[in-house]
């Protein structure tokens, strides 16, 4: 389970990373969804839980 914040997510390519992993069966996606991260600042974060598998 991690944390990625908003604006990393998109300007760092996690998710293309994310989802070659996921190809490569090297983890499972468990859940995924936006949740409020430093509420002061008005920013949001991904949540991400993923099933490590066995390789």
């Amino acid at each position: 389970m991690f944390t990625i914040r908003e604006g990393a997510y998109e300007e760092y390519g996690y998710r293309r990373r994310m989802l070659e992993l996921e190809t490569a069966d090297a983890w499972e996606l468990v859940s995924f969804y936006d949740t409020p991260y430093q509420l002061e600042e008005g920013n949001t974060c991904k949540m991400c839980t993923y099933r490590v598998l066995s390789q």
